[in-house]
C-alpha cells in the first residue's frame, strides 16, 4: 500500500501574469456592466454628476441624446474586455488540463451570452421610433432633474424576465470561471518494515 500526497505546484510568473491582467479586466467589465444596468448615462444627464459633464458631453455629441449611445459603448468595451479575458485565462491555466480550459472558454461564453440578453432587455437600445418615442418625456424629466421620475420609466422599458435570464446565466458562467483545477495525487510506496531487532542481536 501506498500514501497519498498533494504535490505542491511550482511558481509561474506569465500564468500568474496572466490570470491577474484576466481578472482586473473581468472585474472592469463586470463594473461597465453594472453602470448600463443601473441606466448611470441617464443620471449623469440629469445632472447628479453635475452640469459640467453634461455640458461636455452635449458639446461632444453635439446634442443631449447620447446617454442610449454611451450605454452601448459601454457594452461594446465589456464584450471586448471579456474576449481579452478568455485569451489570457487560457494562456494562464495552458498546463491544467483540457477540461479546465474549456471550463474557462464556456464561462467567457456565457459571460459574452449574459451580455447579448442585457442588451434585448434594455429597450431604450432599441432603434424603433416606438421606444425612442417614449424617451422623450424621460429626457425632459431628467432636463428637469427629475431623477426619480426618469428611472421609473427608464426601469419601465427594461425586460425583468429576460434579465433575470441573463443573471442566472451570469453567475454560472462565474462559477465556471471560478472552478479550480484539479489538484495533483501522487501515491508515494509504503517504506518497508524494518525488521525486530532480538535482544541478542542488541548486545
Amino acid at each position: 500500500a501506498g500514501s497519498t500526497v498533494i504535490i505542491a505546484e511550482p511558481f509561474q510568473p506569465f500564468s500568474f501574469l496572466c490570470g491577474t491582467i484576466a481578472v482586473i479586466l473581468l472585474l472592469l467589465a463586470l463594473l461597465l456592466t453594472v453602470a448600463v444596468v443601473l441606466h448611470v448615462p441617464f443620471l449623469i444627464a440629469g445632472g447628479i454628476f453635475g452640469n459640467d459633464i453634461i455640458n461636455d458631453l452635449n458639446r461632444f455629441f453635439g446634442d443631449s441624446h447620447w446617454p442610449p449611445l454611451l450605454m452601448k459603448f459601454g457594452l461594446w468595451i465589456s464584450g471586448v474586455f471579456l474576449l481579452i479575458v478568455a485569451l489570457f485565462l487560457v494562456l494562464a491555466r495552458r498546463d491544467k488540463g483540457p477540461r479546465h480550459i474549456i471550463r474557462t472558454i464556456t464561462g467567457c461564453m456565457g459571460l459574452m451570452i449574459t451580455l447579448a440578453i442585457l442588451y434585448s432587455s434594455l429597450q431604450v437600445l432599441s432603434p424603433g421610433s416606438y421606444y425612442q418615442d417614449r424617451l422623450l418625456p424621460i429626457y425632459s424629466q431628467l432636463e428637469q432633474h427629475q431623477i426619480s421620475a426618469a428611472l421609473d420609466g427608464l426601469f419601465q422599458l427594461t425586460d425583468d424576465d429576460v434579465l433575470i435570464i441573463g443573471a442566472v446565466i451570469c453567475l454560472a458562467s462565474m462559477t465556471l470561471l471560478g472552478w479550480p483545477a484539479k489538484r495533483t495525487l501522487q501515491t508515494l510506496p509504503t517504506p518497508p518494515a524494518m525488521p525486530e531487532r532480538t535482544e541478542g542481536e542488541l548486545k
